[in-house]
Formats: structure tokens, sequence, C-alpha cells
């Protein structure tokens, strides 16, 4: 008894010392985690917005279910891309869905968003939302919880919906391989000008998975939408008209639905079938175009 009490006084006596010396301390790893994550965070303050998402990613690999990590990580990719969240909101709650005049989607005017400003964005949405996506389901733990995160995941699942419209081919990139649609709001209406063009490239059930792709992750993004606006607190503001934004999301959405190639469906709501065709030509004179697509008859 004696001789077991004296090994065990000794192994830790021997434990203490090894530690003291920093042989055997388990906390080397999560302090180097820890200055990749300072450094990243610093260069985030600092403005460089590669070098940190460089850092975050590296972190990353150290800890993938970090949920603060991911935050950051999402964080650096859309800033690396020379957008604002807020900014990005804001503009989209301000959309003028039900206005006579045309009301582009953001990102689709081809000279200010040419594809080498677009793509960069569309990369950094798809980083961010896998990044957010894994706080929200909690699938990553830790000190940013998915309440934390509802707005920027809202913001970055609506401009991922919007830029599928450029990713017309579905290749994941924006590039001049896609083809370019006109996608704007007149008189609460969607307008897609051009989406017979895709058929150059893509069959209609291809069409059909683009435009169901737009309308699913909008989807999520109005669910996750309603979810911010049911946890707000009553005295806090985001500085965004949240109802506005909510209504947006659910407009882009109905008008992606509203072009899905179908047989003897009225995609309109306006009590006619099939009045126009995939030619682009406003065939039944009401200043809209292809407002019922039916790809399988063609023009």
């Amino acid at each position: 008894m004696k001789t077991s009490i004296l090994f065990l006084t000794v192994l830790l006596a021997v434990l203490v010392m090894f530690t003291g010396c920093n042989i055997y301390k388990f906390t080397g790893p999560s302090d180097s985690q820890k200055s990749l994550i300072e450094e990243g965070k610093q260069m985030l303050r600092d403005g460089d917005y590669e070098g940190a998402f460089k850092k975050f990613d590296e972190a990353l690999n150290n800890d993938p279910n970090n949920s603060e990590i991911r935050y950051l990580h999402a964080k650096a990719a859309m800033r690396r891309t020379g957008t604002n969240a807020i900014t990005i909101a804001t503009e989209l709650s301000q959309l003028e869905t039900n206005s006579a005049d045309t009301s582009d989607l953001p990102f689709m005017n081809f000279t200010t968003w040419p594809n080498t400003r677009a793509n960069p964005l569309y990369q950094g949405v798809i980083i961010a939302n896998e990044d957010l996506q894994m706080i929200n389901d909690g699938t990553a733990t830790g000190i940013i919880k998915p309440k934390d995160i509802q707005l920027d995941l809202v913001i970055v699942l609506t401009v991922n919906g919007i830029l599928l419209f450029r990713d017309t081919n579905g290749d994941k990139a924006i590039d001049d391989t896609d083809i370019n649609l006109e996608v704007f709001f007149q008189n609460g209406r969607l307008n897609l000008q051009g989406i017979f063009k895709i058929f150059e490239q893509l069959d209609a059930e291809a069409v059909n998975n683009l435009l169901t792709n737009i309308s699913d992750i909008l989807k999520v993004s109005g669910d996750v939408m309603g979810d911010f606006i049911r946890n707000m607190a009553e005295d806090e503001e985001s500085g965004l008209d949240e109802d506005a934004l909510d209504q947006v999301i659910e407009n882009i959405q109905n008008g992606a639905d509203m072009y899905l190639i179908e047989i003897d469906v009225d995609n309109d709501g306006d009590g006619l079938i099939d009045e126009e065709h995939l030619n682009g030509i406003d065939d039944d004179g009401d200043g809209l175009i292809d407002e019922d697509s039916n790809g399988r008859r063609g023009p």
C-alpha cells in the first residue's frame, strides 16, 4: 500500500515537472489555433480580407465544427469580394417589385456587374452559405449561435439565389459560357428576358432544374427570415425593413416558379395556358414575354 502511494506521488511530481517545462503541455495546439484566429481577426480589422480568409481556412482544418471560426470564415469570404452584407440587404429591401417602371434585380446589370466581378461574389456566397448553414443547423457549435447569424444567412442565401440566374449552365461559375438573362420586376411580375436562349445549351429539364434551385434556395432564405423576425427582441433594430426584405425574397421565388416549363399549366395565373412559347417574342401583345413558357412545344 505504501509502495503504491509512493509511486503515485512520484508520478504526479514527474507530470507536474514535465508540464511546467511544457514538454507534455496539452494546450499547445489550442494556443496555435488561438493565434490563427487572433491573427485572422486582426487582418479583418486591417482590411486584409484575403489574408484573414486564409487564416480562418487554416483554422477550420484543425477545428471544422467551431461556430466562431465558421462565422469569421464566412465574413472574410464575403468581405474579400468587396461587398457589404448590410448594404446588399438594404438594396434588396428597397427593390420596387410593383412599380410600372422596370426594377432590375441586383447583380444583373452586366455593365456594372461584369462576369469578372459577379463570379468572385458568387464564389464568396457559396462558401459563406456552407459556413453559415453549418451554424444554423447545429453542425458547427460554440460561442456563435444560430440566432446570431440568421440575417447574415438570409442575405447570403438571397444573393446566391439571384446569382443563380447568371450561372445558367449550373457549373458553379459565372463566366462567358453562361447566357445573359435580363431579370427585372415590372407591375408586380418578374420578367426573365432571354430565357429562350438557354435552349441553345440546355434542355427543358435542365432549365427546370435551374429555376427549381433558385426557388428552393429562396424558400430557405424566406424561412430563415421568418425565424429572424420572430426571434428579434422588441427593442432590437437591424436597420432594415425586415418585412419588405421578406416580401422581395418571396416575390423573386414566386417569379422563378412562374417560368417552370410545364405543359397545360397556367404559370402566371392569368387564366390562360401557354399563350407564349420560348421564342423571345411578345406573342399575345400584353407587354410581357414568355410568362407561360413551354419548352417542349417550342416556338
